[in-house]
């Protein structure tokens, strides 16, 4: 089979990092991508751990952070005002530094603010991101709208590709409700009815 990957346009090369037609913002070549998430416990949050969300035709970045629940809340909170064409080049290069939320917890509040400033609301995000990172790691939370900085958009997000609970959820986010309303309407043919 023939690769017709093409690397996302960023200004940094960010190794491993390919967009692939119906595999959009995957991680190539890293058997991570498919590993259960540590952060995860199955009481606490209510994680059905059979639960892969279905890839849409709508290529949601959501789509492939759904084993770490707290890199698909970090990218909430970059696409928050923000079309997805600006933010996720920032997403990936923010991930590729800070892959995991105890690495975040250290880092100066000069080097998070600069993967902010392109997108605008800089200081706003950099203070989200920080003490909602630190709340992920330290606080007993079932759903994330209980962190700070974590709204309905980031919620409905967790819900529908962390947990299981998309039949649940009434997403105000159009892109969320399409991919709700394409799982309502593929559900048998998927296998998740």
């Amino acid at each position: 089979m023939e690769d017709t990957s093409e690397t996302i346009p960023c200004e940094v090369n960010i190794k491993n990092f390919h967009r692939r037609p119906g595999r959009l913002y995957k991680i190539s070549g890293s058997s991570k991508a498919l590993v259960k998430s540590k952060y995860f416990s199955e009481i606490k949050n209510h994680r059905d751990p059979n639960w892969i969300p279905p890839r849409s035709p709508y290529a949601l970045i959501q789509e492939d952070l759904y084993s770490n629940p707290w890199q698909l809340l970090i990218a909430t909170v970059f696409l928050t005002k923000t079309t997805a064409q600006r933010a996720i080049p920032q997403i990936l290069k923010f991930l590729a530094r800070w892959p995991v939320p105890e690495e975040l917890v250290n880092a100066s509040y000069d080097e998070v603010l600069s993967f902010f400033t392109p997108l605008g609301l800089e200081f706003l995000r950099t203070e989200t991101v920080i003490r909602f990172t630190r709340e992920y790691l330290e606080k007993d939370w079932m759903y994330p709208s209980e962190l700070h900085g974590i709204g309905k958009y980031g919620n409905d997000s967790y819900r529908i590709f962390c947990i299981n609970e998309w039949r649940e959820v009434a997403p105000d986010d159009i892109p969320l409700t399409m991919y709700r309303n394409w799982l309502m309407e593929n559900a048998e043919e998927l296998g998740i009815s």
